[in-house]
């Protein structure tokens, strides 16, 4: 087991006024506030943990290295909250 404590900024909180690209939002974390992504096991484990998501919140990006698809598509882990049902899905990470 190994305990990892994780944020959760948006880019506007991070000072990305108009948005990011994936490998800016990683360097103003890395760099500016010392963050490291996280492993992939990070989103099944919080999806696991994190039972009592607010119904139709804000979805949760994990911040994690693109996993590639077969076809080449990179995806990062989501959660989402839709009513009763909890997601953990896939998301493009296109950069």
């Amino acid at each position: 087991e190994t305990e990892i404590r994780l944020v959760k900024p948006s880019v506007l909180q991070m000072g990305l006024k108009s948005g990011g690209r994936l490998t800016d939002i990683c360097e103003v974390a890395g760099g500016e506030y010392g963050w490291r992504l996280c492993p992939p096991e990070v989103g099944p484990q919080l999806r696991q943990q994190y039972p009592d998501q607010p119904p139709f919140s804000h979805d949760l990006q994990i911040g994690m290295m693109p996993m590639m698809h077969p076809n080449g598509q990179p995806l990062l882990f989501q959660l989402s909250c839709f009513g009763a049902m909890k997601c953990l899905y896939t998301n493009s990470g296109d950069p």
